[in-house]
């Protein structure tokens, strides 16, 4: 066990009366431990109460049982075990162990608690006195309110006096959920048991360079959750398992991220055969795919294709820009080195007269080529046991600054292989300290020549350009027509990263969508152009632009709005003009209690001409981390 757990057992058991020998082991649901009673406390309060205050105060710290006599005491069971190091200063508990319907972590300063406060014990916790707070998008209990992390930890002798053992041990269900559904506030806190999942890369330990390390699991959807690793954690220098299967998670978020953590890697049981390897799909010609089927972020996750991680964190996502689905991978903000192969099922070109392949590529930030074209005939699943030969396509190529249109392959003969299975090979490698391009492929085909168009959709990503759409005044947008944690894209709107690899977000809070950026926990700076389409102020006199705007953990400002009459597409051709609009600020702490009203910004001087509004977020993970929140956007008079 790692030096860091200095446990305090003997302390711990002596403040129950307990001594060493009397502890029961984890898997012992029957037998209390000696000089253990049952607490003589009344239950007056619910956990689900307690995460209603958070949800009155919009997340703001919450004081419990000020002005109350009676303590305060609510029931709930522990799903987390500090013993293997991995939980640390942490103890998650759910309202019931099983089929839960609220769960909250706890923040105290207290280690090595497992011997009373493991997995399945029932405990009782005295709330008044404790602040119920959000941590970076979690819920926890604390001590005080705290500007930074919504509330202190307990110290170690306040949590002995506030979170009572319950003789009581019962087993924990883990809840059956996709990796899809654990991505839902709902289950923060609490234990889940999730099948079909598999490391992206398991060519890896948990943990790399003795440092917290972030693995990410992913299922045959194409989902994906970080699983996040302590240093300290006695597997920390245990190899991922390279297989398919069941982990035992409990379901966390930092920021906008959903993280899970383990208490020991005995809960993740991957022994079965991965995703995309051991069988391949074999279809006949012709064959085509456009990506139009998967979900904006997803991983590529297509029936018969394999998409597989070689060296890095990185498979291909699938990515969409003006209503175009495209595979996209790149280097950029890597942790090193990044490479994957896209490969597609075996195609059977036997009744093809004249068999070609053909696709479509764009470039975007060109700073190297990093994408090669292979093929194969006996592919398995395994691509180091395949033979392959380099093919010799037209790539996209050049586009330093922003991102190109598609560009068209050619129809590459494929008449030598004719009679046998053909597959074909995406294969990217950059390096996050190199070569970093992002490309995009599409519209694939496998069959006769001349039967495949080259159309030629435009790429997407940072600065598309393009064509523009005005609308009459007046405009009003209140993103209601979204699900949360969907990029925001409306027609005739441009939501673009000029740097990073973040755009604007719809998501909800309290039964109201709206559109939210931050820096936080990001891969380096960030800037996210939302821009209104052009809107027509002929025959308006007195046009103005409003808005409601919130914040939330403000560490400075990162939101501009700006006004031009000539973007066409490209936000760095344009010439842009800033406004003056009320921005809400302040927030150190948590979110904002309400929105803050723009005011109305005078738009006279554009009366008569098209009018396009940017929402211009610039922020770094490493600086500026500010959450922005912009709706109820209006411009009219």
């Amino acid at each position: 066990m790692k030096t860091i757990k200095n446990l305090k057992l003997f302390a711990i058991l002596a403040l129950f009366g307990a001594v060493l020998t009397a502890c029961v082991q984890d898997d012992d649901y029957n037998t209390p431990e000696a000089g253990i009673e049952e607490p003589n406390v009344t239950v007056n309060y619910t956990l689900g109460e307690l995460k209603q205050l958070l949800v009155a105060s919009e997340g703001a710290p919450v004081k419990v049982g000020e002005g109350v006599s009676e303590p305060m005491y609510l029931e709930a069971y522990i799903v987390s075990n500090d013993k293997e190091g991995n939980i640390y200063k942490q103890v998650y508990v759910q309202d019931k162990p099983e089929n839960p319907t609220h769960a909250i972590m706890i923040s105290t300063e207290a280690t090595g608690m497992f011997a009373i406060y493991g997995k399945g014990r029932k405990v009782y916790i005295r709330i008044d006195g404790l602040t119920v707070a959000m941590n970076k998008g979690m819920p926890i209990i604390g001590g005080t309110p705290d500007s930074n992390y919504g509330a202190t930890r307990i110290s170690e002798n306040k949590f002995y006096e506030h979170v009572l053992p319950s003789t009581t041990i019962a087993e924990i269900v883990p809840l059956a959920l996709t990796l899809s559904e654990a991505k839902n506030d709902t289950y923060l806190g609490m234990y889940a048991e999730i099948a079909n999942a598999q490391f992206a890369n398991p060519n890896q330990n948990y943990t790399t360079n003795s440092e917290n390390t972030s693995v990410s699991v992913e299922d045959c959807e194409g989902a994906n959750v970080e699983l996040r690793n302590s240093s300290f954690a006695d597997f920390a220098d245990n190899p991922l398992p390279n297989g398919n299967g069941t982990i035992k998670a409990i379901i966390a978020k930092y920021g906008d991220n959903y993280q899970f953590f383990i208490n020991t890697d005995k809960d993740v049981d991957f022994a079965g055969a991965r995703c995309g390897a051991g069988e391949v799909g074999v279809f006949d010609a012709p064959f085509s795919e456009d990506f139009e089927g998967l979900t904006d972020y997803d991983n590529v996750s297509l029936d018969g294709w394999s998409n597989i991680l070689v060296d890095g964190d990185r498979v291909w996502q699938a990515r969409e820009h003006s209503d175009n689905m495209y595979a996209q991978l790149s280097a950029f903000n890597a942790s090193g080195a990044v490479n994957a192969w896209l490969v597609t099922p075996g195609i059977n070109i036997a009744t093809v007269n004249n068999p070609v392949l053909s696709f479509e590529t764009a470039d975007g930030h060109n700073n190297g080529d990093a994408l090669t074209v292979k093929i194969s005939t006996n592919f398995d699943g395994d691509i180091n046991t395949a033979t392959w030969i380099d093919i010799n396509p037209t790539l996209a190529t050049g586009t330093t600054q922003g991102y190109g249109d598609f560009v068209f392959s050619g129809e590459i003969d494929l008449s030598a292989y004719v009679g046998e299975n053909v597959f074909v090979a995406f294969i990217y490698e950059g390096d996050a300290n190199g070569v970093t391009s992002t490309f995009q492929v599409d519209n694939v085909y496998i069959g006769e020549a001349g039967e495949q168009g080259n159309g030629g959709d435009n790429g997407g990503g940072e600065n598309p350009g393009g064509d523009v759409t005005i609308v009459p005044a007046p405009l009003t947008e209140d993103f209601e027509s979204f699900a949360d944690y969907d990029n925001v894209s409306l027609t005739g709107w441009t939501n673009v990263k000029t740097t990073g690899d973040r755009v604007w977000q719809a998501r909800a809070y309290d039964g109201n969508m709206y559109a939210q950026l931050n820096a936080h926990n990001a891969g380096g700076d960030v800037e996210g152009w939302l821009v209104t389409p052009g809107v027509d102020l002929t025959g308006i006199t007195a046009p103005y632009l409003q808005f409601d705007s919130k914040d939330a953990y403000n560490n400075g400002d990162v939101l501009t709005v700006k006004v031009s009459t000539d973007f066409s597409g490209d936000v760095t051709t344009a010439t842009w003009t800033d406004l003056d609009p009320i921005i809400a600020t302040g927030s150190t702490g948590g979110h904002a209690p309400n929105f803050t009203d723009s005011g109305q910004v005078d738009l006279s001087a554009y009366a008569g001409q098209n009018v396009f509004v940017a929402f211009v977020y610039v922020g770094s993970a490493n600086g500026v981390t500010t959450t922005m929140q912009i709706d109820n956007i209006f411009i009219g008079e």
